[in-house]
C-alpha cells in the first residue's frame, strides 16, 4: 500500500500550470447560487451547463445534485479542450450514490470515452473504453466511500489511467482518452453519479505530490473534523488511511502507522474476534502525553462484553496501575471509562454504560494545565469529569494497542467493531468533541443533535421524553454552548441554515419595551424554527413570563412560541433550549409574524405576559439590564 505523503505541500502556483478548467459550487464567481450557467475560473471559455441537475448544500457543502436519470453538468459536445495524447489529469470532489443497478459516470469525452465511470451492478472503478465497448476494471471497489464526500482524480494518456482516491493511488488500467474532447462532468443520460462539487481539468499530468497538495488544500471543506494537536488518526472508511493489506495509515501526518492483526475490514470498520484481533503501534514520543493535556477518542460498536473486560485502546508496561499510562476500557457490564496513571496508581473518569451492536463515539480527555480533571463524552454527549492529582502520565515504551491488553498480557481483547481513533496533544472542547461526532456520526448511522449533547444525562432522559418543540430549561453555561454550536457549526440539510441571535428589548428605555423604535416590534419570518431562548421579566408584579399572544393573525390563533414558565416577582434570568423535530416534515412554522409592542398595553403580539396584564421592565435590583434572547433556524437540524 502506498503511504500517505502529508508533508509534502506544493506550492498553490504549481497547480496552476497546465489547469484549463475550474469549476467550483462553492464559489460565487463559479456558480453563483441560481440559473443554469456554471462558469470556468480559469477564463471566459468553456462555461458549463446544468442540465437535469440542481444546486444545492449537503452539511453545509454547496454542490450540485447529479441524482437524476439525465444529470450531467457539460459542454456542447465537440466544443471543450482536447486531452493531450500526452497527458491529462482530472480532479472532482464527489460524493457517489450507493445505488449499483446503473453506470455511474464520473467524466465523459468526445466523441469516446469515459475517464472515471463505476461499473454496473458492482461497485467497481475504472474506465469505459466506447470503441471497444468494453470496461477496464482498475481494481478498486468504490463501496468504503459511497455517499461520503472524496477526492477523485485520473492522470491518464492515449494509453493508460492511473486513479487516485483521496491522493492515493487505488488502481491503473491500459486505456486513455487522450485525444478526445472534454465533454461531460456528474453524470450522463441514465448513468448519474451522485453529488459533485468542484472540477480541475489539467492538460497535463499531475504528480502524487501535486494530486496529495490539492487534497491538503481541498479537504477542510469537505471534512469537518477538529485537526489542530493531532497525533494519530485512523480512519479504516479513508482510503488514504486504508484499502488493504496489514497497514493502517496515520493520517495526522505523523507517520505512527498501525500494524493489522487478525482484524478483517468491512465498511467502514475493522471487526475484532474477541480472541487475537489488534492494531499495534509502535512505541513513540509523539504517543507520550508527559505533562500535557491528552485527548482520546474511538468509535466503537461491541459484539460483546460479557465475560471480560475489554480494552478499546490503552498503553501501559503491564498489569498493575503503576504500569498503566492511558487507555478506553469498558466492563463485563459494558461500563465504559478513560483511565490514565503517573507511574504509581490510576485514576479514572465517571464511566457510562454502552449497549452491545450499536456505535458510540467515545471520547475520554485528560486536562493538566487549565484544570486537573479526567472526562468522558459519549455521542458528543458530557458524561462527568472527575479530579485528579498527577503531574504527568506515566511514559511508556511499549507499544499503543487497539483492542487488546498489552498484545494480549491479559485477555481482554475486544469483540466488535471499531471504526475512527484519533489521538489528540490536547483537551479538546465540548464543542470541537460535537464537531468531530457532527463530521462522523452518518457513517455509523448515527444523527447529530446539537442541543441533546449539551445536556446532562438527567436532562436528556427528560428532552428524550418530551414531545416535539417542548421547552427543556438549562444553565446559562449550556445554552451559551449550544448557541455556540448551533451558530458556529457546519449545517445540515439542503439549503442554507439561517441562525438569527436576537436581543429583543431595548435597553435605552427605562421601562424597558419590546423591540426598538416608536412601534417596538421583532419579526418571525416564515419557515424560522425557535430553539433557543432567555427570558427574563424584572417585573414589580408576580406573574408567569412567557413569549406569547392575546390575540390571532390573519384570523388563526398561533400558539406560545416561548416556555409557559418563567421567573416570578423579582425576576431573575432562565434558559430554554427547545427539542428539536426529528424530520424536517414535523417542524412547526410560523407565517411572517411582526410582534409589537408598545410599552404597558398587551393588544395584539405581547412580550413577556404576567399575570396583572404588565409588560414594563425596570432596572433590576442589582442593577442588571434585563434580556429577551430567541435564537431561530430555518432548518431541523445543525
Amino acid at each position: 500500500m502506498i503511504a500517505f505523503p502529508f508533508s509534502f505541500i506544493k506550492n498553490a502556483s504549481t497547480l496552476n500550470e497546465g489547469l484549463v478548467i475550474k469549476l467550483d459550487a462553492n464559489d460565487a464567481s463559479s456558480y453563483p447560487g441560481s440559473g443554469t450557467t456554471v462558469f470556468n475560473l480559469q477564463s471566459g471559455s468553456y462555461n458549463h451547463t446544468l442540465s437535469n441537475s440542481s444546486y444545492t448544500v449537503l452539511n453545509g457543502i454547496k454542490c450540485f445534485d447529479c441524482n437524476g436519470a439525465s444529470a450531467l453538468i457539460s459542454v456542447t459536445q465537440g466544443s471543450g479542450p482536447t486531452l493531450p495524447n500526452t497527458g491529462y489529469t482530472y480532479i472532482t470532489w464527489a460524493r457517489i450514490k450507493t445505488s449499483s443497478a446503473d453506470y455511474r459516470t464520473l467524466f465523459r469525452t468526445w466523441p469516446s470515452d469515459h475517464p472515471i465511470l463505476v461499473q454496473v451492478g458492482n461497485d467497481n472503478l475504472g474506465f469505459w473504453d466506447n470503441n471497444t465497448t468494453a470496461f477496464a476494471d482498475s481494481g478498486y471497489d468504490v463501496t468504503q466511500i459511497e455517499d461520503s464526500w472524496a477526492q477523485y482524480t485520473v492522470v491518464g494518456d492515449s494509453s493508460s489511467s492511473i486513479f487516485y482516491i483521496n491522493g492515493v493511488q487505488v488502481g491503473t488500467v491500459s486505456y486513455g482518452a487522450g485525444g478526445n474532447t472534454h465533454w461531460a462532468w456528474g453524470g450522463l443520460g441514465g448513468q448519474p453519479f451522485g453529488y459533485v462539487a468542484n472540477m480541475y481539468y489539467y492538460d497535463r499530468k499531475l504528480s502524487l505530490s501535486e494530486i496529495t497538495s490539492q487534497y491538503n488544500t481541498l479537504s477542510p471543506t469537505f471534512l469537518n473534523y477538529v485537526r489542530s494537536n493531532l497525533a494519530l488518526y485512523f480512519d479504516p472508511n479513508n482510503p488514504s488511511s486504508y484499502v488493504s493489506g496489514s497497514t493502517i495509515n496515520d493520517l495526522s501526518g505523523n507517520s505512527l502507522n498501525g500494524s493489522l492483526s487478525n482484524t478483517t475490514y468491512t465498511t467502514p470498520s475493522f471487526d475484532f474476534n474477541g480472541s487475537s484481533s489488534q492494531i499495534s503501534v509502535a512505541d513513540n514520543s509523539l504517543l507520550e502525553p508527559s505533562t500535557g493535556d491528552w485527548t482520546i477518542e474511538a468509535w466503537v460498536n461491541h459484539t460483546a462484553v460479557s465475560g471480560s473486560s475489554r480494552v478499546i485502546i490503552g498503553k501501559t508496561d503491564g498489569g498493575n496501575a503503576g504500569d498503566w499510562a492511558y487507555g478506553l476500557r469498558t466492563s463485563s457490564t459494558g461500563s465504559t471509562f478513560l483511565e490514565v496513571g503517573n507511574g504509581s496508581t490510576s485514576a479514572t473518569s465517571p464511566a457510562s454504560t454502552l449497549s452491545i451492536n450499536t456505535w458510540y463515539q467515545v471520547v475520554g480527555v485528560f486536562t493538566n494545565v487549565a484544570s486537573n480533571s479526567i472526562a468522558l463524552y459519549i455521542n458528543a454527549s458530557f458524561i462527568g469529569s472527575n479530579s485528579h492529582s498527577f503531574s504527568s502520565i506515566k511514559n511508556t515504551t511499549s507499544p499503543l494497542y487497539i483492542g487488546s491488553f498489552n498484545g494480549g498480557q491479559f485477555s481482554q481483547w475486544l469483540n466488535g467493531k471499531v471504526g475512527i481513533v484519533r489521538i489528540y496533544n490536547k483537551a479538546l472542547s465540548r464543542t470541537e468533541i460535537a464537531q468531530n461526532f457532527q463530521n462522523d456520526a452518518s457513517k455509523y448511522g448515527l444523527t447529530y443533535d446539537a442541543i441533546r449533547t449539551q445536556l446532562t444525562s438527567a436532562q436528556q432522559t427528560t428532552y428524550d421524553a418530551a414531545s416535539i418543540g417542548s421547552w427543556i430549561k438549562v444553565t446559562s453555561t449550556e445554552y451559551n454552548n449550544i448557541v455556540s454550536i448551533v451558530t458556529g457549526a457546519t449545517k445540515k440539510g439542503n439549503s442554507d441554515a439561517q441562525i438569527a441571535t436576537r436581543d429583543l428589548l431595548t435597553s435605552g428605555t427605562n421601562p424597558y419595551t419590546f423591540g426598538s423604535g416608536s412601534t417596538p416590534s421583532f419579526q418571525i419570518d416564515q419557515g424560522e424554527y425557535v430553539i433557543a431562548m432567555i427570558t427574563e421579566a424584572w417585573n414589580s408584579s408576580s406573574g408567569q413570563s412567557q413569549l406569547g399572544y392575546t390575540t390571532t393573525f390573519k384570523g388563526t390563533p398561533i400558539s406560545n412560541i416561548g416556555p409557559t414558565a418563567g421567573p416570578s416577582q423579582g425576576g431573575g434570568r432562565d434558559y430554554y433550549v427547545r427539542k428539536a423535530p426529528t424530520d424536517v416534515a414535523t417542524e412547526t412554522r410560523y407565517p411572517t409574524l411582526s410582534m409589537t409592542q408598545s410599552p404597558n398595553a398587551v393588544n395584539g403580539w405581547a412580550g413577556f405576559v404576567t399575570s396583572n396584564g404588565g409588560t414594563s421592565w425596570s432596572t433590576a435590583p442589582n442593577g442588571q439590564v434585563p434580556k429577551i434572547q430567541i435564537v431561530t433556524t430555518s432548518t431541523k437540524s445543525w
